[in-house]
């Protein structure tokens, strides 16, 4: 009876002392979400391998989560108003936050935004199937135009392209439809053109050219001119003929493009983002496989476009690595 009782006071205190450290290990890891994009844009592929490098490498340290949006417009709304630690966000549209300008100009500016890096993205394509008559954005007037869904940045840019051009949405059926359902759409032939705001290629875009032959519509000159003056940080930029199967264009193709800033904001931890910033580029070689376009960042390109501030954390990463680092974007 003794040595029974002393084995169950010997298993309780191993029970308990088992549950102590799991309290402190839970405790002691820092939970941080990456607001990200569609499921099947770059982003969310982006967002995913992050997750997947700090999980691994700093199991027990930090607990990360990726979360599919809306995407930029989502991302930075969700940052300012502190219902996220990490988004991905257009670099021109991370700046009009920060001011309160744009279509920011009614809130209040977003300055607890803070950078972590910033990459080559890519541009506005608005594609329609080769067997339609749609050859130029002009011919888009009365047309069927998906823009891309509420809270992405494509629908605010895509928007603006089309007025770079001379048309408001009153000239065309202007929708703003969910990615999947702008695939559909057009395959189905219920829309004339599904523009998107990516780098090429992108899945989404691949899956429309699975099945149909596709022409992406090239930007005028003096559009492209209006709006990089309207819209600073969007550059002038082409797509390169074949980006895509079943691509018909025999040309380059003209667009305006622009960069992704990685942002975080005030409050979040600067160990926590000093670490997911060094595991990063300690993996980077792996983070390239996620997507073709991943290979755009880069430790020596990583601050260039940078329009706000870095975040502590980061600061911390690049000095140490010896990076230049412009005086706007200390904070």
């Amino acid at each position: 009876m003794k040595k029974k009782f002393q084995w169950m006071v010997v298993l309780l205190f191993s029970f308990f002392l088992t549950l102590g450290f799991a309290f402190h290990a839970q405790c002691g890891t820092k939970k941080v979400e990456v607001s990200a994009g569609s499921l099947k844009g770059s982003l969310f592929a982006f967002g995913t391998s992050w997750v997947k490098i700090v999980n691994s490498e700093l199991k027990g340290e930090i607990a990360a989560t990726v979360v599919s949006t809306a995407g930029s417009l989502e991302n930075v709304r969700l940052l300012s108003n502190k219902k996220t630690d990490i988004g991905f966000v257009v670099t021109p549209q991370a700046r009009e936050a920060y001011d309160g300008r744009a279509v920011f100009k009614k809130e209040k500016p977003a300055k607890n935004l803070r950078t972590i890096l910033t990459y080559y993205y890519g541009g506005l394509q608005f594609v329609v199937r080769a067997d339609s008559d749609i050859k130029t954005m002009a011919e888009l007037r009365g047309k069927k135009v998906t823009v891309g869904g509420p809270g992405s940045a494509g629908a605010l840019y895509d928007t603006m392209a089309l007025e770079a051009h001379g048309l408001s949405p009153k000239d065309y059926n202007r929708q703003m439809l969910p990615y999947s359902a702008g695939i559909r759409a057009i395959k189905d032939g219920v829309i004339d053109c599904f523009a998107i705001f990516v780098p090429a290629p992108v899945g989404i875009v691949m899956e429309i050219a699975s099945t149909h032959k596709i022409r992406m519509l090239p930007f005028e000159k003096t559009a492209i001119e209006k709006f990089c003056k309207e819209n600073p940080g969007f550059m002038p930029g082409a797509f390169k003929t074949g980006s895509y199967k079943n691509m018909v264009n025999t040309e380059d193709v003209p667009t305006v493009m622009s960069t992704i800033s990685i942002l975080s904001r005030e409050g979040v931890n600067e160990d926590l983002i000093y670490k997911m910033t060094k595991v990063l580029f300690a993996n980077i070689d792996e983070f390239h496989l996620c997507h073709k376009s991943a290979k755009n960042v880069v430790l020596n390109k990583a601050l260039t476009g940078s329009q706000i501030p870095l975040h502590p954390g980061a600061l911390k990463f690049y000095r140490e690595k010896g990076l230049q680092i412009r005086s706007d974007l200390i904070p």
